[in-house]
């Protein structure tokens, strides 16, 4: 886990921040006592590469990451208003250690640290989006720790549809990647991608 929250790099964005090229993941968000802020991430940086391989979209990113545990080293190569950068990080879990996050016989209340509800179906036609589960209320949890804000509409894990809380616990008992990929959006109709280490 590098403790950020990220999204896909478009043409538009990278206007909008000053970048010249439209290439890797954008940084929304680095959690504070991250591995990522540690390090010395920033909002608006531009993930290029992990160790020697290119990322161009959250996807790939998260791939990359998944080949890591906990407490292991990676370089992160890092594009900051249009001048290269190289971070070193030491990937950790949602506690900030070592430990690894187990999905065995865990619910996805109880899991991820938050109660969830059926969307309003005005918003969901408002969105776009034909099925998907909102958090109604956070806890302490993986979320949480993730930047997630109370009212999230998680739409894929893993690139599989999400329209109950039964969908939710279903995926996570039977991921067979190390590392979640959840891609949802806002009330605001703003794009999220969320990652977390499973076991």
């Amino acid at each position: 886990m590098l403790g950020i929250s990220l999204d896909e790099l478009t043409e538009e964005k990278a206007k909008a921040i000053g970048i010249k090229q439209v290439k890797g993941v954008l940084v929304v968000n680095p959690l504070p006592n991250s591995a990522a802020a540690e390090a010395g991430l920033r909002q608006n940086d531009i993930i290029t590469k992990v160790n020697d391989a290119a990322v161009n979209s959250v996807a790939q990113l998260q791939e990359q990451l998944s080949k890591f545990r906990p407490n292991d080293q990676i370089s992160l190569s890092v594009n900051r208003s249009n001048k290269p950068l190289y971070f070193n990080v030491v990937l950790r879990n949602k506690d900030g250690n070592t430990r690894i996050i187990t999905k065995k016989d865990a619910s996805a209340s109880s899991m991820l640290g938050a109660v969830f509800s059926a969307p309003n179906p005005n918003l969901m036609r408002q969105l776009r989006i034909p099925n998907g589960v909102q958090v109604a209320e956070l806890r302490d949890g993986i979320l949480k720790e993730q930047g997630v804000k109370k009212g999230y509409i998680i739409v894929h894990i893993n690139r599989v549809a999400v329209a109950s809380v039964q969908d939710i616990d279903r995926i996570l008992q039977q991921v067979q990647s190390d590392v979640v990929l959840m891609e949802g959006i806002y009330p605001n109709g703003m794009r999220a991608y969320y990652a977390f280490p499973v076991q």
